[in-house]
């Protein structure tokens, strides 16, 4: 958690943000709300970022947000 926030509390557009597996060791529930809140953040920061995680939900992200690429 707290790798997390000290990424979200630097990301700005100049960064280069890589998660690996996101949300792992949780919940579905719980790991999903925390992907989709990382994911949301740091697409507000307008930080690149390459994010791998399980969670299929995540794909819904680009319908929201036309900046996000899902691949």
């Amino acid at each position: 958690v707290q790798d997390v926030a000290h990424i979200l509390d630097g990301a700005c557009e100049q960064s280069l943000v890589l998660i690996d597996e996101l949300g792992r060791s949780t919940s579905t529930q719980d790991g999903q709300a925390v992907c989709w809140a990382v994911c949301e953040a740091l697409l507000a920061a307008r930080a690149l970022t390459l994010c791998t995680t399980h969670f299929t939900r995540l794909a819904d992200l680009p319908a929201l947000y036309p900046q996000a690429r899902l691949y």
